[in-house]
């Protein structure tokens, strides 16, 4: 069927076994590196928004008391 220069060997066949792995697995880091960039910049946003809520909230508070003492 094949001449027996063209078959290919069982080391041959390990190799791009081999270079396919590394390749998914090369694939597989990259995409488990973006999903941590992400997350940190999902953290970082609500992070954000936890400051800013907190700020708010104070500044109400604030008003409230004053609004209080001048009644």
């Amino acid at each position: 069927m094949y001449p027996s220069s063209k078959k290919p060997t069982e080391a041959k066949k390990e190799v791009m076994k081999n270079i396919k792995r590394t390749q998914a697995e090369m694939r597989f880091a990259a995409i488990e590196k973006r999903q941590r960039e992400v997350l940190t910049e999902r953290v970082r946003a609500a992070d954000e928004v936890r400051k800013k809520t907190a700020k708010l909230r104070a500044l109400r508070l604030l008003r409230e008391a004053e609004d209080v003492q001048a009644k």
